[in-house]
Formats: structure tokens, sequence, C-alpha cells
């Protein structure tokens, strides 16, 4: 009687340039403006009138529990030189900004320019409220030892919530916001017999402007835990590209 096997896969990427981890802490100092208008991702756009708002906290809970809808949150703050790291890897160009959990939906901007979002506004409503966001800021945008201005437009379509999570932070990017991978197995996870066991690929897509080179560390395990196999892969993954491993 041929062996049955459940199987599981995984694939991690191991750069081979070893990154800073120092970060910004950007838990004080937002404020907030109920309704909606574009002109409040400019940073010159006036904000005396908006009120102060702690974030990892929904705004129901701070007194805006009428609110479903449309709002908006502004930070002003430095960004200090030292994160410039001079070096030409190219995820030194870029910091990644990480607000959390927003719910529903967001577009986000910094000094006026729309670096992400996640989820769909109204008519097309699509809640994220779940998924964490992580934004790329280019250094051209940065303005450093100077002033800079977060502006996070955030829909509320339902229930208790309506926020940006906590603990938000500015730093200098890593591989894992630059380089992401998407395994496509020939068949899903689940048993075979031992020798007909389906292949497995991974789509590697590099956000960078220059290529990364590292290494694809592909481990098969049995259900039970037990490791069936294990390869590691030296890979180059071209900038703008998706590559198939």
């Amino acid at each position: 009687m041929s062996r049955l096997n459940f199987v599981s896969w995984l694939a991690v990427f191991l750069p081979l340039v070893g990154l800073s981890q120092e970060a910004v802490a950007l838990d004080e100092g937002w404020i907030f403006q109920r309704g909606d208008s574009m002109q409040w991702a400019n940073p010159l756009s006036d904000d005396a009138g908006w009120s102060p708002i702690t974030v990892g906290k929904s705004w129901e809970r701070q007194g805006f529990d009428d609110l479903d809808g449309f709002a908006w949150f502004r930070l002003r703050f430095t960004v200090p030189q030292r994160l410039r790291v001079p070096t030409q890897e190219s995820v030194h160009r870029f910091l990644s900004l990480r607000l959390g959990r927003i719910d529903d939906v967001d577009e986000t901007f910094f000094n006026g320019e729309r670096i992400g979002g996640t989820g769909g506004f109204p008519p097309q409503f699509q809640t994220a409220w779940d998924q964490p966001r992580r934004y790329l800021v280019p250094f051209p945008l940065i303005r450093w030892d100077g002033e800079n201005v977060i502006a996070v437009r955030v829909y509320d379509g339902r229930n208790g919530g309506g926020g940006i999570g906590p603990n938000p932070q500015l730093s200098l990017a890593s591989w894992d916001d630059l380089i992401s991978l998407q395994l496509e197995p020939e068949a899903p996870s689940g048993v075979f017999s031992a020798h007909q066991i389906p292949g497995v690929s991974v789509s590697m897509t590099n956000e960078s402007d220059q290529p990364f080179e590292g290494v694809l560390n592909w481990v098969v395990r049995r259900d039970s835990g037990e490791r069936i196999d294990q390869v590691d892969q030296r890979v180059e993954v071209p900038p703008g590209n998706s590559k198939s491993s």
C-alpha cells in the first residue's frame, strides 16, 4: 500500500544584506478632522482647528461615537538625518511607514504625495480592517531634519471602529518591505501518495529600483512536522519584475 502524506510548503527569502532596525515612534501628536476633503492631503492646508486624537483607539471611543464615514488624521514630525544611511543598497533609499490596522479603508499621503492605500472607498466599498498597513516612502519625499506631514484619509463603513492602529513607526525599509513572495503550488496542500507529491513554485516581486540577491530557503514537511526535504537556492530578483523559482 502506498504511503499517504499531508504535505505543506514553506519558502523563506533570506537577504544577503544586513539592515538597520532603527525606527522613529509616531505615537504622539496626531490630530483629527471628521469629513472629507482632498485638500487635507496638502501639507500646507490649515489644520489649526483640528482635534487631538490618540492612535491605537477608535475614534468612537474618543468622543466621535456618532461617526461612520470619512475622517482624516494628520501628523507633523521630524525625520532625523541618522535614518539617511550612506549606502548604495536600494533598500536604504526608502523608509517604511507602518500604521498597523486601519478600520476600514485608507489612503495615505506623505508631504502631499500618495504613498499607498488599502481597501476600497464607496461606492465600491471593501473593508480592509484586518490588514496591517505598511507603505514605502522614497527618500526624495523626505525633509531630513525638517518638518514632514503624514495625512491619512480613513473611511469607517460599519460597526465600532474607525482609526489608526497602535504603535505606528517610521524606519529604514527592510527587504520584506520590497520583496513579496507568492507560493504557487501545482495543487493545494492536501493528501498525496509518496510518489505523487506535486511541485510548487514561488513568484517574487521586487518593488525597488535595483536587483536583490539572497537565498530562497525551501522546506517541505508532513503534517506530523517531519521534514521531507529542504533546499537552499541562491536567487537574484531583478527590479520591478517577478521571478519564479
